[in-house]
């Protein structure tokens, strides 16, 4: 779909000279709608809804109600969930290639979007249906693989479409809905728990709600049509190259990719061992320490929402990325530091401060940062969207396995210490990748 070109006007907290460096820089581009950035934002939480849903509950859930032992639903849900995880891996920079050279006549994403949407929704569904623990897990599989089709046509969405003025803005708001959903997801688990429902209502009411999200968005979104004469003959070597990108030619996609990987290392590690860490030092009892996540979770998601915010504001305003990034980098140090010599609850309560607003500063701004350096947009959007997701997606798979190994230094196995002082160098490191960053401010 052509758009006109309109010359842009300052927005609010706008200047005048960011507008008119708008016009040089993206010349021909106007600004997303308010309701087309709504439903991009609700598309995106949406899908994280239904399948991050399965993650942080319903998935164990299931599997505990398939298995009679507790031990084996443990290490099935283990290995359930880091097959699925390598799977998204690979396949969405595969996903994003074909989906640039997609020649429908109804665009290139919308068609993923649908297929992707479908295909999730009707997997989840049997997923809540079956009574043994291999065909959950061929499910899940299923499910991680329409979910790749969606996130890789959402991502793409941002390049294609966002002007560089409204990145950080549209960033910040993305990052807080996935802050908020898994909330939701919980929620709704407990609540289909409590009340003996069908445990295909685990997995088939966010998966709805979510979903639904994904097509009302489909159907709204601009999307661009080329045409088959424009694309290059498929090869063995097309698919190959749908995984690479020189970092000679791309240095700065190379430096963004290495710090978002590094970043997430760290941020996998706080995820999948917050709880634990809780009743290491603070409470050993489960319900407890569960509360009190929940609780950290909800305060969580409110300083997120203030973060992102002010610092999608600043950056849209400034046309400045890296400052946002060197901040929120340094805020997670501090924070990992904090966390790691936390005896008592102020202490804890200092710490979660920290990383929440580092969080928030952050993500709206690196998504922004990344979209700005995103090698060959025109043509390769989603697969490079696709490449910059395995830096986000591969430390899910990797922390599970490195974290045991500096937890047990000492012996004791709860050397919480050592891990978030390596969480700390991790977030150390993604500062200093964003110095060598030098296409953009």
């Amino acid at each position: 779909m052509s758009q006109p070109y309109t010359e842009p006007q300052p927005q609010i907290g706008m200047t005048k000279t960011t507008a008119n460096r708008v016009q040089d820089s993206e010349p021909g581009r106007k600004p997303l709608s308010a309701l087309i950035s709504v439903l991009f934002i609700l598309a995106f939480g949406g899908a994280y809804l239904a399948v991050i849903t399965p993650v942080v509950s319903t998935l164990a859930v299931r599997i505990s109600q398939i298995s009679t032992d507790q031990a084996e639903a443990s290490a099935s849900l283990g290995w359930i969930t880091g097959v699925g995880a390598l799977i998204a891996v690979l396949v969405t920079p595969i996903f994003g290639m074909f989906s640039d050279r997609t020649t429908s006549r109804w665009g290139r994403r919308r068609p993923w979007l649908f297929a992707g949407a479908i295909g999730t929704l009707i997997s989840l569904v049997f997923l809540g249906l079956v009574g043994d623990t291999l065909s959950a897990a061929l499910l899940w599989w299923v499910t991680q693989l329409f979910y790749a089709a969606v996130t890789v046509a959402l991502n793409a969405f941002l390049p294609d479409w966002v002007p560089e003025h409204q990145r950080a803005k549209v960033g910040a708001w993305v990052g807080i809905a996935q802050q908020c959903v898994p909330l939701i997801g919980i929620y709704v688990a407990q609540f289909v728990v409590s009340q003996n429902l069908s445990s295909v209502l685990l997995f088939l009411i966010p998966g709805t709600i979510g979903m639904l999200f994904v097509i009302v968005f489909a159907v709204a979104m601009p999307d661009k049509r080329i045409h088959r004469e424009t694309v290059t003959k498929f090869q063995v070597s097309t698919l190959l190259e749908s995984f690479w990108f020189s970092p000679k030619k791309h240095p700065d996609f190379g430096w963004a990719w290495l710090g978002r990987f590094t970043m997430s290392m760290m941020f996998a590690f706080y995820a999948t061992y917050q709880l634990y860490f809780i009743m290491a030092r603070f409470s050993s009892d489960l319900g407890e320490a569960l509360a009190l996540q929940l609780f950290i979770g909800i305060i969580s998601v409110v300083i997120i929402a203030v973060a992102a915010q002010i610092s999608g504001w600043w950056s849209d305003r400034t046309g400045r990325r890296k400052g946002g990034v060197y901040l929120g980098s340094f805020l997670f140090v501090i924070a990992m530091v904090v966390h790691a010599f936390a005896y008592d609850m102020f202490w804890l309560w200092v710490g979660t401060v920290i990383v929440n607003i580092a969080i928030g500063v952050y993500f709206a701004v690196d998504l922004a940062l990344v979209t700005d350096v995103l090698p060959d947009k025109e043509t390769r959007a989603a697969n490079g969207m696709g490449i910059f997701n395995v830096a986000n997606s591969l430390p899910n798979s990797l922390a599970p396995f490195a974290a045991p190994l500096v937890l047990a230094i000492g012996g004791t196995g709860e050397n919480y210490v050592a891990l978030w002082l390596v969480g700390a160098g991790f977030a150390l490191i993604a500062s200093i990748t964003v110095s060598r960053i030098r296409s953009v401010r």
